[in-house]
């Protein structure tokens, strides 16, 4: 309480006192831009994960993927020390040692005398192949040997969750692969100092905590937020780029005091080649029924042929989509690498999003009775459960927490990457 009467300059009254306490008592230290997306986007899941303190120990390839990035992107700018295949390699090998650490981790949770880091490391250095298979070695053998007890279903050889894990796991080279050189070559040519992973703190008036994010790359002039993500959801416009990725750009932006950029990576999508041989063609002048020939033809001469032997084709339709498309402001056409920026004038707007997230977390504390405080915040953070997209594990959590059922959402999460 002192320190919050320190850092606002506001004597507290009995009433504020006792509001303050809650969030002791809550263990509500501080928010983060991350804790603000997911209040925004489900309160029952910032309920579990900030209030709660549920931590799912479902695998995070994506996350995984992106430490990997950003590690071998900081070594890259400060020692320039390796040829790109170099780079990408380090990346792989960071990757799979986490990958192998949050697996090992939850055997050594069951079986003390698992020693998950030096395993980790001692796999993490082998191919991409060899280190699959080690994978699904390590889990066909110990769940063989009957060991241990319940473990998460991903874990299980007969479940579909293992299939699926296995899947993500090697989904994941192809980002790492494609999306490394270019960011290496952006981030290298920048020539004013680069700091990494810069602590980023701002206290909203009259909230007795602060908030904080990170800036991965920040330099004197602006910030910049990198990412890498699957190719079905990566934005084609400024316009596209989600709530989400625009409040972190806007706190960065405006208690940093400069521009920041959002860039992201990506693999080639499986129509991007097409389209891209596509728009050289609409570039040079060719008629819808010229591009539909041509295209046919450098098919038939690369060997490009369907299942029965003939030259794939594009259809008129798709041509002239494409062609209405590139006329739209902003188009980008196909690429492995894009950039957005946000201009401090603008993030200004954006910041609102984040001031607001924070009175309305300060209001739902505010409401609770400190003698009910966690049953008050379950009543509060009740959200819409239909289609809500959990983890197993998150699942059976909310479950015993708020005495609900909630539907499996395992096969739409399927549809929706395959989307």
């Amino acid at each position: 309480m002192e320190k919050f009467t320190e850092i606002t300059g506001i004597k507290l009254s009995r009433t504020d006192k006792i509001h303050v306490e809650k969030y002791s008592d809550l263990d509500l230290g501080r928010y983060t831009i991350s804790s603000f997306n997911r209040y925004r986007d489900n309160r029952m899941l910032w309920a579990l994960e900030y209030v709660f303190r549920f931590k799912s120990a479902w695998p995070a390839e994506g996350l995984w993927r992106q430490s990997a990035i950003d590690k071998v992107i900081q070594r890259a700018v400060l020692l320039h020390d390796m040829e790109m295949p170099g780079y990408v390699e380090t990346a792989i090998q960071s990757y799979q040692f986490y990958a192998a650490d949050h697996l090992l981790t939850q055997f050594e949770k069951l079986s003390p005398e698992f020693q998950a880091e030096d395993l980790a490391s001692i796999l993490c250095g082998n191919t991409k192949e060899e280190f699959l298979n080690a994978i699904k070695g390590i889990i066909q053998t110990k769940f063989d040997l009957k060991l241990y007890g319940p473990i998460p279903e991903f874990m299980d050889p007969d479940h579909s969750a293992h299939k699926k894990y296995l899947e993500r796991l090697e989904k994941q080279y192809v980002l790492i692969e494609q999306g490394i050189p270019k960011a290496v070559e952006y981030f290298q040519k920048i020539e004013e100092p680069i700091t990494f992973r810069k602590r980023i703190k701002a206290n909203y008036f009259g909230i007795p905590v602060p908030t904080f994010g990170f800036g991965q790359f920040v330099t004197k002039s602006r910030g910049y937020i990198l990412k890498s993500s699957e190719p079905n959801k990566v934005p084609k416009t400024w316009e596209k780029v989600s709530l989400n990725d625009k409040c972190k750009l806007a706190f960065a932006a405006v208690t940093e005091q400069r521009p920041w950029e959002l860039v992201v990576t990506t693999r080639q999508g499986r129509d991007d080649a097409r389209n891209l041989l596509l728009l050289d063609m609409i570039k040079a002048g060719l008629g819808v029924t010229e591009i539909c020939n041509k295209f046919k033809e450098i098919s038939l001469k690369n060997g490009d042929l369907t299942a029965s032997g003939k030259p794939k084709s594009v259809t008129a339709d798709t041509v002239e989509k494409l062609i209405l498309a590139a006329k739209e402001p902003g188009f980008q056409p196909p690429s492995i690498f894009r950039k957005y920026e946000m201009m401090l004038e603008e993030a200004i707007h954006w910041e609102k999003h984040n001031e607001l997230t924070a009175n309305s977390i300060n209001f739902l504390v505010h409401s609770c009775r400190k003698k009910s405080i966690n049953d008050d915040i379950k009543t509060l953070c009740f959200d819409n459960i239909e289609g809500m997209l959990v983890k197993p594990d998150e699942r059976r959590k909310i479950e015993e927490l708020w005495g609900l059922e909630i539907p499996d959402t395992t096969e739409q999460e399927e549809q929706e990457e395959a989307a």
